[in-house]
């Protein structure tokens, strides 16, 4: 038996969003070759191996895309590939039951459900999603069937679109609880106009409108508004489109049990839609766990189809127009040697504002650690001590 050399097998990893509960999945992708012996998917750590994946797709050696269920290669239908075609991939599942659907669809042709709850290959499942690898197998031996500069276009990855048909209630669990002042973006783009759909966050998993605690409605009326206790309104009138994408800023506190929303637009246009409203109470959220999606696609209510794509969704997002003094987000806690990334974007020039991190929750300049400052001279400092140089 000729074994497989790991100088033949092309490998390449990228960390993702952890997926834990549902889960949806998009990309692109495109053999180089047909036929060849590749594969991606989805598993919990950087790929070393074909045992690394949990979800798995694969161009196989015989010309053919199929699926990992379980132990096993299959297909629920015969899907021939061709050498630099586009394939566009939806993966559906949940990480608690560790099962998984797949459609494909060919540019310009139908979508094909290649696989329906199938089972995730188990080898080293965690019970969590991390990294979205592929793997190449370029050895030509007969027992691995591979091509020698072989490869896989990966494009268009996204993680959270929301499109089912059949599924009008979604959760994504969030990767550590928003608790006390916080902060959080998401990019939400409705499938018509004057549909009626919500996104938000919640404690506990969605089932039901009642369960939302900060809540953003696309509303039958055709704008956009915001969930105050127990009404929709919104500071300032803003109409949606079916097809465009809304970028929404959302803070607030969980011990006051209110929040903030801006929204921008894809032509750059920002509006504040929400300024200290209330949580919805009906289940009391001293912690946001959730991010989630209802669509009401009931034809007296709503738009039958319809649905929200959900991406971009980052933790920790702060925006503050100044009637705010200081806002904090508890984040884990980092100790020894630490590596911290994030975004700042200042409203202008010539301001005088920071981001720091520190032990406790800052609410004067002195409770501040580690500092970095949009300066009124116009510059970008960091504290050093006692003093801010750079």
């Amino acid at each position: 038996m000729t074994s497989t050399s790991f100088s033949q097998i092309q490998v390449q990893s990228f960390k993702i969003d952890s997926l834990k509960g549902d889960f949806v999945v998009k990309f692109t992708m495109s053999p180089s070759h047909s036929p060849m012996n590749a594969s991606v998917g989805l598993g919990p750590k950087v790929v070393a191996g074909f045992g690394d994946f949990n979800v798995m797709i694969r161009f196989n050696a015989d010309g053919n895309i199929d699926v990992r269920n379980g132990a096993n290669f299959m297909a629920d239908s015969v899907y021939p590939y061709a050498a630099g075609s586009k394939y566009y991939v939806e993966v559906k599942g949940n990480t608690d039951s560790a099962k998984y659907s797949v459609s494909i669809r060919k540019q310009g042709e139908d979508s094909v459900l290649l696989a329906n709850n199938y089972g995730f290959r188990m080898n080293n499942y965690t019970g969590t999603l991390h990294y979205f690898s592929e793997l190449i197998n370029e050895n030509p031996a007969p027992t691995d069937k591979g091509v020698p500069g072989s490869f896989i276009g990966l494009s268009d990855f996204q993680i959270g679109d929301f499109s089912s048909l059949t599924v009008d209630n979604f959760n994504i669990p969030i990767e550590y609880s928003l608790t006390g002042d916080f902060g959080f973006k998401f990019v939400l783009t409705p499938s018509h106009d004057k549909m009626n759909a919500s996104a938000g966050l919640s404690k506990i998993p969605m089932t039901g409108w009642g369960d939302f605690n900060a809540m953003i409605q696309f509303n039958p009326d055709g704008n956009i508004k915001v969930r105050d206790s127990s009404s929709f309104m919104a500071d300032s009138a803003v109409p949606y489109k079916g097809g465009m994408k809304y970028i929404f800023l959302v803070w607030g506190n969980t011990n006051t049990s209110k929040y903030n929303v801006k929204v921008y637009n894809e032509n750059g246009d920002t509006v504040t839609l929400a300024k200290n409203y209330r949580f919805r109470q009906n289940k009391p959220g001293d912690t946001l766990n959730y991010v989630c999606v209802k669509i009401n696609q009931n034809p007296a209510e709503g738009i039958p189809e319809s649905y929200v794509a959900v991406d971009g969704i980052e933790i920790g997002t702060l925006g503050f127009d100044g009637s705010v003094p200081a806002l904090s987000q508890t984040v884990p806690v980092q100790t020894g040697d630490t590596t911290v990334s994030f975004v700042i974007t200042p409203v202008g020039s010539a301001i005088d504002a920071l981001y720091a991190f520190n032990e406790l929750a800052a609410v004067a300049w002195g409770e501040l650690n580690a500092i970095v400052r949009f300066n009124p001279d116009g510059n970008i400092d960091a504290r050093d001590s006692a003093k801010l140089e750079s």
